[in-house]
Order: C-alpha cells, then sequence, then structure tokens
C-alpha cells in the first residue's frame, strides 16, 4: 500500500515539475539528484537516466553557476529557508543573460529536509523588458521637456533670423556689419536645426509590422554615405550574411537608425579609417552590425552613449545615438555597443525575424 502512495506521489510530483517553465532539479540533501524536469532537458540536454544519481554540483555548467549553486543548495540545507538570487553569464554568443536561481528544502514530516528542490528561469526578456519600459519613461519626459524648450526658443530664433536676413539686405550696411549679420544668422540657422532634432526626438514614431531585407539596407546605406566621401581616407567594406532572414520592423526607421551609426563611426576614425558593415543571424537573432577602427570609447562613457544630450564631440547635440536607440525599440529591437579604448567599436542593432502570417484557405 504504501509502495502504491509513493508510486502516485512521485508520478503526481514528475508530472507538476514538468509544466513549470523554469529548469528545476530535484536533490537529495546530500546533493544527489533524484529528477528533473522536461523544461531541465531541454536547457542542459540529454536524457533523465543521465542525470540521476550524479551530483548536481558536478554538471557540466556552461554558465558557470556550479560555486552559486553549491552556496544556494547549502544555505538551504541549514536554515532551511528559501534561497533565492540572480546571477548574469554570457552565453556562447558572448551575450549576457540574467538567471534566478532559487533553492527549496523539502521537509519530511518529523521536519528532516529529505531533499531539495534547485529551479533555474532566464529572466533575461523580463529584465530586458523592464529596462524598455523604465526608459520608454524617462524618454518620454525628456522628450516632452525638450519638445516645449524647443518650441520655446524657435519663436524668438525666427524673428532673430528674420532681422539678421533684413540686415545683409540693407544696401546701407557696412561689410563689417554684414559679416556681424551673417554670423548671428548662421548661428540662428545652426539653433534652428538643433532644434528640429529636439522636436523629431521627442516625437513618437511608429514602426510598421513588415518584413525588413537587412542586406538591402546596408548595401545602400554604404552607398549613399561612401559617394559623398570619395576624396577622403575612409575604406568602407560590407559583409551580408546569405543566412538572414527578412527583419521585423520599418525600412524606414531600420534604415536612418544604420545612417546614424555609420555617421557615428565616420566622425570616430576622422580622414582615414576603416568601416565594416555586416548582417548576421544567431540565436533566432537578425544583427546588423558597424564596425570601426576609430579610438574606441573608453569604458566609463559606454554606458552613457546612447543617453539623450550625451556626446564626447565638442559640437555634438547627443541625439544621433540616442535617437538610433529610439528607432531600433520601437521596432521591438535592441542596440549594444562592444568597445575598448584604443578600438575597434562595434554597435550592433538586434532585431525579430519577421515571421510572415500565413494565409488561411477555405
Amino acid at each position: 500500500m504504501r509502495q502504491q502512495q509513493a508510486a502516485v506521489k512521485s508520478h503526481f510530483f514528475n508530472g507538476f515539475i514538468d509544466h513549470l517553465e523554469s529548469d528545476v532539479l530535484v536533490a537529495d540533501a546530500g546533493g544527489v539528484i533524484q529528477a528533473v524536469n522536461t523544461r531541465f532537458l531541454e536547457s542542459w540536454g540529454g536524457t533523465r537516466e543521465q542525470y540521476y544519481g550524479a551530483s548536481c554540483f558536478q554538471l557540466n555548467d556552461q554558465e558557470k553557476h556550479g560555486e552559486n549553486r553549491r552556496t544556494l543548495f547549502e544555505q538551504a540545507v541549514m536554515t532551511g529557508n528559501k534561497v533565492h538570487e540572480e546571477v548574469t553569464s554570457p552565453n556562447s554568443d558572448g551575450a549576457v543573460r540574467n538567471y534566478s536561481v532559487t533553492a527549496m528544502p523539502v521537509h519530511d514530516e518529523l521536519g528532516v529536509i529529505r531533499h531539495v528542490v534547485l529551479m533555474r528561469e532566464d529572466m533575461t526578456e523580463k529584465r530586458r523588458l523592464e529596462q524598455q519600459l523604465a526608459e520608454s519613461q524617462r524618454l518620454a519626459a525628456i522628450g516632452e521637456l525638450s519638445a516645449y524648450i524647443a518650441h520655446e526658443i524657435r519663436n524668438p530664433l525666427f524673428a532673430i533670423g528674420g532681422f539678421a536676413r533684413k540686415l545683409l539686405n540693407n544696401p546701407d550696411l557696412s561689410e563689417q556689419l554684414k559679416d556681424v549679420a551673417r554670423v548671428i544668422l548662421e548661428e540662428a540657422q545652426r539653433l534652428e536645426a538643433t532644434c528640429k532634432n529636439v522636436t523629431s526626438f521627442a516625437q513618437p514614431t511608429v514602426c510598421s509590422q513588415s518584413g525588413v531585407d537587412v542586406n538591402s539596407i546596408a548595401v545602400r546605406t554604404v552607398l549613399l554615405l561612401s559617394m559623398g566621401n570619395e576624396n577622403s581616407n575612409i575604406q568602407f567594406t560590407l559583409e551580408p550574411s546569405q543566412q538572414v532572414p527578412m527583419a521585423h520592423g520599418s525600412v524606414d526607421l531600420i534604415q536612418q537608425a544604420l545612417i546614424n551609426v555609420v555617421k557615428n563611426a565616420m566622425e570616430a576614425v576622422g580622414k582615414a579609417g576603416t568601416i565594416q558593415v555586416r548582417t548576421r543571424f544567431a540565436e533566432a537573432t537578425v544583427y546588423l552590425e558597424v564596425e570601426d577602427d576609430g579610438p574606441g570609447i573608453p569604458a566609463d562613457m559606454q554606458d552613457k552613449v546612447f543617453n539623450p544630450f550625451f556626446s564626447t564631440k565638442e559640437a555634438g547635440t547627443g541625439l544621433g545615438l540616442a535617437m538610433t536607440r529610439k528607432l531600433i525599440n520601437e521596432c521591438n529591437g535592441r542596440i549594444f555597443l562592444h568597445s575598448k579604448s584604443g578600438g575597434p567599436t562595434i554597435v550592433s542593432m538586434a532585431l525579430q525575424p519577421f515571421l510572415a502570417e500565413s494565409g488561411t484557405s477555405e
């Protein structure tokens, strides 16, 4: 009778953990694996038989969570309480992922710890969405304030520019004063352009639900920007991958984002350098990347380059890369930077592959 009850409990327990979205491993108090769920096998590979009887501390842990797992396990056994920790680690592609790791002791009728349930949940997408929401709220506040300031500045700028033009058209004005009027007009026009950029940044953009050929965008962008730089010593190289599927997004938004990144790379390399534009497909993600051999970006500045109004250039507005991130985010994509002092610098735009809706036939 007891064996039947134990079998029923075991069947119920295994069925229960198999429906959990987390990787689940059950070990005895000594760390010997007693059960794993299907999600665990999907993440780690192998069969249940390979894990049963093995030590949970000696798994082939690509994410280097072995020490965290042992520490949490020991804390759960010592305290008799559930222990939780969030860890970050790079995957095989070098992208950092966030994991929630929990160790939960299981007591018998006498209060003795017989088993420990170890659970690992991939929190990367959740954390990304949380960061994107927080960033969207922050940018919305900045955009609203910026749009108001730009609007208030443009009205007097219009008057200043008008008076400067009137002075330039005055035949009685000396050339010396006309030179002053030209400077006033040029500065007014520069501020007008800045206000226009700020207003554009503050305005919402809409990303259409369509498939985008990133290879065509890469080719068109390189052709466009290289045509205006025949006299420079900047070398463009193009590496489109034939394995890249259509990406989810808007042609206009993605092309504008790529133009912004390439222009930024051109400013970084100066009068001579190499800029490579490439595409690739990895881990169900379409990547559009720009690499330059410029001086690179110091580590303490890399977290700031996508912030509005942050610029390392004396005459920069700090809106180019901020606008680029806004465009990519609104296509449900991500943008990140890899760099170091002395170069190179790589800006990667990660986009979701486009899944065309299949029509239904009657």
